[in-house]
């Protein structure tokens, strides 16, 4: 009896007491809550709650952080998994299959993940682009970019690829950022012209910025948002003559300006991509690869856009990674603890690599299907409960969401409509309690 009189106790406390300790609780225990009682799940799809948790969790709180894994199936179709890979003690975790509803095509590209919200895009023609939660499985389909089919010259070509999506802190907005470019067919430099496309969130248009080079690499699925001090970053495509060439092309998220500056000039013809390591851009050559002295060296830039201030921070012998030591490329993640990254090879092995102390842990994802054969993009998503829906109510259709049951039951008012996460509603006196 007295346990069933605690559980009331606790059902039918005042709302207020409730939107404050349901905001400091972890995303995984506030889905698991929503099941309890339609009061409780009332709070927590409150918009004025999801902005208090927004606000408060913390990025490096054990279990904020996941990962969301891009597959490509046998039938050549794109299966999503979500991952819970903070648990450092374990040499295993488990991958569950989201299951996004997009109706336009079943090959899809994962642009990025920010403050919560993931965008992913069609292959391979770029043209239709999607702002998703994969907790809640809301959906949204964005208006079409602009056709670049209407401004390429004759004899020209274009491609278009997709950058990245931030959230920019200053003015509580998101964006999304691809590159386009016109090229001849033998490529002439002097007639390669390029810029960049941006659609916040909210504005219901794309806007095209000019002069920008494009990426030195085109990949239809390589996921290549490398977000760092408020910028965009990506390798330029540029002639050995170009006073670019060697080097990193940047968008301010806030004020949509360019920056370039030069990579490390030392460079052994391997592999190179980017990365973030310690809240620091970051250089990753993979050298000499398939060879036994095969090696990872981290190029860490220490003042930020100071090309002479990159530093070889870490040199990481190939035959200590265990089954990533054959990888032809690398990602890698920032863990929450410190000093140690988790390395994503292009096979699908993955491990913890202690920086400081040299050691390797393989890892293991239960639940991805066989099929699953190739895994074409990870990125590390922070949890939230943000809806599309509230962000970009005036521009964007919801096409789908599932489960159903999770759909919200009364219309948004222009207010809220109106309002990104970091911004609070005033709090409104409640016309109904809770029942007991």
């Amino acid at each position: 009896m007295k346990t069933q009189a605690t559980k009331r106790g606790l059902i039918s406390l005042p709302e207020e007491i409730l939107f404050d300790v349901f905001s400091r609780l972890l995303i995984k225990d506030l889905f698991r809550f929503r099941s309890v009682c339609k009061d409780w799940k009332k709070v927590i799809t409150d918009s004025y709650f999801v902005d208090m948790h927004n606000a408060r969790k913390n990025p490096d709180q054990y279990g904020s952080n996941f990962l969301i894994k891009c597959c490509t199936s046998t039938s050549d179709e794109t299966l999503i998994y979500f991952v819970d890979y903070e648990n450092h003690d374990t040499t295993s975790s488990k991958a569950f299959n989201i299951n996004f509803k997009l109706p336009y095509s079943t090959k899809i590209k994962l642009v990025g993940s920010s403050n919560g919200l993931l965008c992913l895009c069609s292959l391979p023609d770029h043209e239709a682009y999607y702002i998703c939660n994969p907790l809640t499985r809301e959906v949204w389909h964005l208006p079409r970019p602009y056709d670049l089919d209407k401004d390429c010259e004759k004899k020209m070509s274009h491609y278009s690829a997709p950058l990245g999506f931030a959230f920019d802190k200053t003015t509580n907005t998101y964006k999304v950022v691809f590159t386009w470019c016109f090229y001849d067919k033998i490529y002439d430099h002097s007639k390669l012209k390029s810029g960049v496309g941006i659609y916040t969130l909210g504005s219901g248009k794309w806007r095209r910025v000019e002069d920008v080079p494009a990426r030195r690499f085109f990949n239809p699925q390589e996921t290549s948002q490398v977000l760092v001090n408020g910028a965009l970053h990506w390798i330029l495509l540029c002639e050995p003559k170009s006073e670019l060439y060697n080097s990193i092309g940047a968008i301010d998220i806030q004020s949509e300006s360019f920056r370039a500056f030069k990579m490390p000039r030392e460079y052994y013809g391997a592999h190179r991509t980017l990365g973030v390591l310690q809240e620091s851009l970051c250089v990753i050559d993979d050298i000499c690869a398939g060879f036994v002295d095969a090696a990872v060296v981290f190029w860490v830039m220490k003042d930020y856009g100071n090309k002479d201030s990159w530093r070889k921070e870490y040199i990481v012998k190939k035959d200590m990674l265990g089954p990533l030591q054959r990888a032809r490329s690398f990602k890698f993640f920032n863990t929450r603890k410190p000093k140690t990254v988790l390395l994503y090879g292009d096979k699908d092995d993955q491990g913890y690599y202690d920086l400081e102390n040299k050691e390797f842990k393989h890892t293991l994802n239960n639940g991805i299907q066989p099929s699953s054969n190739k895994v074409e993009a990870v990125v590390v998503h922070l949890g939230s409960l943000i809806s599309p829906k509230r962000i970009d109510f005036p521009s964007a259709q919801m096409i789908s969401k599932t489960p159903a049951r999770t759909r919200p039951k009364r219309k948004l008012s222009s207010a809220q409509t109106s309002k990104t996460p970091g911004h609070t509603r005033p709090k409104q006196k409640l016309k109904k309690s809770l029942r007991s």
